[in-house]
């Protein structure tokens, strides 16, 4: 039922998530497409080197997710690191009834293990990971770790809405559409004071000239994005424990 291709010289990235009963593709790859791998990185070292060569797809962030810093004397950039680092394979299983795929990579700022095990079974729609990350070193560290799917492509449009749990919103990046200072709970976000808030759960037409991330608060570990219209979609679920925020970034345009 599937279709999945993942740049293992990048990241392992997920760069397309095909539901073949459809020929739909739910991923949003950058319009660069894979030359990013091959152009000079004209970011100064540990800065936003993530911008010169982002593919876009389903990627994996370790040890840090956002916007870097330092800690321990250690400078990390922008999502650092392991989605800019080649990853190595092995394919444990390959019969017609299934598949598994173990891509595996050993960080450099932190010695830390990175193992994704990717599975997919006959007539399944779903994409199995079961992953770890493996301290090596002698001394205890921290990290941080998330996903970070674009969805787009073919799938998204003016028709899809968005499902979660509940949580509280806050706004991260200010838009036309709302302030710093705006906030509610899931879908509803208004800004203080106002009578009437936007339901967030709804996106935009393709052709609004709009950015902006929203920070939700999750109340549980599932996610997804339907097209009401042709009832077709998308869902992620992870382990309760695993994940407890969520960012839904809307960039049309």
């Amino acid at each position: 039922k599937l279709h999945i291709a993942v740049i293992l010289d990048h990241g392992a990235d997920i760069l397309e998530f095909n539901y073949k009963p459809t020929d739909t593709d739910f991923v949003w790859r950058n319009p660069m497409g894979l030359s990013g791998l091959r152009k000079f990185q004209l970011a100064p070292v540990d800065g936003d080197i993530f911008a010169d060569n982002y593919l876009g797809g389903f990627f994996e962030i370790v040890p840090s997710v956002g916007g870097g810093g330092r800690w321990n004397g250690i400078q990390f950039g922008g999502y650092c690191e392991s989605n800019q680092l080649p990853w190595e394979y092995e394919v444990e299983t390959d019969t017609a009834e299934r598949i598994t795929l173990r891509c595996f990579v050993r960080l450099n700022k932190l010695p830390l293990e990175l193992t994704r095990r990717m599975t997919l079974t006959a007539d399944s729609p779903t994409l199995v990971m079961e992953e770890t990350v493996t301290n090596i070193g002698l001394e205890p560290v921290p990290f941080q770790w998330g996903w970070h799917p674009n969805i787009g492509g073919g799938f998204l449009n003016g028709d899809c809405v968005v499902d979660m749990p509940g949580g509280e919103l806050s706004v991260m990046r200010p838009s036309a559409r709302f302030s710093k200072d705006a906030g509610g709970t899931w879908p509803v976000l208004k800004e203080p004071g106002a009578d009437t808030g936007v339901d967030y759960s709804r996106m935009l037409p393709p052709d609004t000239m709009l950015d902006e991330l929203v920070d939700v608060q999750m109340n549980g570990s599932w996610a997804a994005v339907r097209d009401e219209k042709r009832g077709l979609g998308i869902g992620l679920a992870w382990g309760e424990n695993d994940f407890p925020y969520a960012a839904v970034w809307e960039s049309c345009c």
